[in-house]
């Protein structure tokens, strides 16, 4: 059997050839592996096409920012309200504890005006 090639010669040659060193297993884990890669970019792919075809979104979502830092001020309105009413209230119950006794004499006939026959 002569060799084809001697030396240099051989070294030259740059055919493309696949050696016997690699396995069958690699040669399936790589293409495996670029089979998810495309399927990985594909999905990619597809999200940013629905991004694109929906440019008014982010207008939308600064609208909706705003209009929940607008019901934060609303609520925060609300609260001050209520404790404004609730302070109010207070002071009726204070001030009804403090004429009870009063309205309990007359209630019981203390204070009737008397008339004149």
């Amino acid at each position: 059997m002569s060799n084809k090639y001697n030396g240099e010669e051989r070294r030259q040659n740059m055919d493309w050839h696949l050696t016997k060193s690699i396995s069958i297993s690699v040669i399936i884990l790589l293409l495996l592996n670029l089979s998810t890669s495309i399927w990985w970019l594909s999905g990619l792919n597809s999200d940013v096409g629905m991004l694109k075809a929906k440019p008014d979104l982010l207008e939308r979502v600064i609208n909706l920012e705003a209009r929940a830092n607008e019901h934060g001020r609303i609520i925060t309105r609300f609260d001050v309200t209520l404790d404004k009413i609730n302070n109010t209230i207070i002071q009726v119950s204070n001030e009804l504890s403090r004429r009870k006794p009063f309205a309990d004499a007359v209630e019981h006939g203390f204070y009737k005006k008397q008339r004149k026959e």
